[in-house]
């Protein structure tokens, strides 16, 4: 285990959880508002985790809840300038659970505890209630909206920007 949280756990993604990964990735409801459009097998699963785990900037922890794998995060640092970029999806079954907000707040305290970051980033297509959601309860503010940025279902989507910066985090 990495952080706990009573049956909330986040701990490091092993090789045996890169198949959870892939398919949750490929679930209608996860993978377009997440923007997977292309498949991956699990050999490119397995690179992408290689070359992740040898990035001493980058993240990626997998999401227990109740013993059960229910999702993924990432998070990429930007130690120059004190900036972290963050991600994360939860498969279908554990969608509308408030999850993804407790989620949230343990890796805001994570990062902000451990590292000389300053502020948070994250994106979302506009329309997708939960992330906007999530986002508003963890206080994150938003900061620019790329018009026409995402074609999903025949249709062009806005994406939002947001931020969270340490002495807003700190209150």
């Amino acid at each position: 285990m990495f952080i706990e949280d009573g049956d909330l756990v986040l701990r490091p993604v092993e090789e045996e959880d890169l198949k959870f990964i892939r398919d949750t990735r490929m679930t209608p409801g996860v993978r377009e508002e997440m923007g997977f459009r292309k498949p991956a097998n699990l050999e490119q699963m397995e690179e992408g985790f290689t070359e992740a785990v040898e990035n001493d900037d980058h993240i990626e922890l997998l999401i227990v809840y109740q013993e059960s794998r229910a999702g993924h995060l990432s998070v990429d640092l930007d130690p120059e300038n004190g900036n972290a970029d963050y991600g994360m999806f939860l498969h279908t079954d554990f969608h509308g659970e408030g999850l993804g907000t407790r989620v949230t707040e343990l890796v805001l305290e994570y990062v902000f505890s451990e590292f000389p970051v300053n502020r948070v980033d994250v994106s979302y297509r506009k329309g997708n209630k939960a992330s906007e959601k999530m986002q508003r309860k963890t206080g994150f503010q938003e900061e620019a909206r790329e018009r026409d940025y995402i074609y999903l279902r025949g249709e062009y989507h806005d994406l939002v920007r947001k931020s969270l910066l340490r002495e807003e985090w700190e209150k």
